[in-house]
This record gives structure tokens, C-alpha cells and sequence, in this order.
């Protein structure tokens, strides 16, 4: 097969409705972490059956539904603990930002060290 030049992923759809990548079946994803981790997977396979780069259009608002289930998750957590809601949303915004940043670190240090089959770097800044 001939190798294609570039490509604009639909990460979006991907990432909400679950993907196939070689005879693996991946479900969508249900937090920005793992999110994340689909998307560096999605990027090393598609790079390495292409020679051109590959684009994430838009990551902020394809991610933003999946840190919006990170809030959710530690407001409910917290609910058991506390009746204040101020405090609720204070301690889940927290967490939240505490695991975007997580996630963001393990994109930018996947992405950096991953390499197409052609030896070229996929990510330059």
C-alpha cells in the first residue's frame, strides 16, 4: 500500500465512541488521562504507516468533555465527605487541574519520544 502524506486525525470521534487499532478493540475513553494515552496511541499508529506529520486539531476543546468527567467524578467523591458546596467544587477543580496537568505531562513526554518508522521525530516544537 502506498503511504500517505499528513493527516488530521478526528481524535473527537475516536476518543468518545471507542477505536480499533490493529486487532485491538479500545473503548472510548472515560477520563482525561486515559484520553490522553489513547491519543499518544493513536498518533504512534497512525505516524508509522505514513511519512507526513499528523495534526490534533483543536486538543483543548476534544479534551475538555473528558476533564469535565475527571470534575464530576471528584465531586461525587466528595459529596460523602462534606455537606459545604463550595467546598465540593474547590477540592474537585483542584483535583481536576492536578490530573489535566498529569495528563498533559504524559502527552508532551510520549509525544517526544516517539519516533516513526522512518526514524523521523514526531513532534518538534
Amino acid at each position: 500500500m502506498p503511504e500517505t502524506n499528513c493527516c488530521l486525525i478526528d481524535f473527537g470521534e475516536m476518543l468518545n465512541h471507542g477505536f480499533k487499532i490493529g486487532n485491538a478493540a479500545v473503548e472510548q475513553a472515560h477520563s482525561i488521562g486515559v484520553a490522553v494515552t489513547q491519543a499518544t496511541q493513536i498518533i504512534a499508529n497512525v505516524a508509522s504507516s505514513q511519512y507526513g506529520g499528523c495534526s490534533f486539531d483543536r486538543a483543548d476543546q476534544v479534551l475538555a468533555p473528558f476533564a469535565e468527567k475527571n470534575y464530576q467524578h471528584h465531586l461525587h467523591v466528595v459529596e460523602e465527605l462534606t455537606d459545604d458546596v463550595d467546598k465540593r467544587e474547590q477540592f474537585a477543580r483542584e483535583q481536576t487541574i492536578r490530573d489535566i496537568n498529569a495528563a498533559m505531562q504524559t502527552f508532551e513526554y510520549q509525544v517526544n519520544t516517539l519516533y516513526s518508522t522512518q526514524g523521523q521525530r514526531l513532534l518538534s516544537h
